[in-house]
């Protein structure tokens, strides 16, 4: 039987994933919904929390557009960017 990997060894897995051309395609589909609801949106204030925010890619470039982010993850490692210190 195959031993269970940690949840730290899975989001370095997911993480690692988000680098190849897959995992850049799904971070542009995701920012592409993203940037569609937040274009019809009529919501006051420019603020948004990520909970569960991985490496941060979305959180990232809402702050490059002016947002203010707070990103939220339960492994420290994949949180950390050198682009967040």
């Amino acid at each position: 039987m195959a031993q269970p990997r940690s949840f730290e060894e899975g989001a370095r897995e997911y993480a690692e994933h988000m680098q190849t051309p897959l995992g850049r395609l799904r971070i542009e589909l995701a920012w592409a919904n993203l940037a569609d609801r937040l274009a019809e949106s009529r919501l006051p204030g420019r603020r948004a929390i990520d909970l569960g925010c991985g490496p941060g890619h979305l959180g990232i470039r809402l702050a490059c557009a002016g947002w203010s982010v707070t990103l939220l993850d339960g492994v420290a490692m994949v949180a950390r960017r050198d682009a967040l210190l």
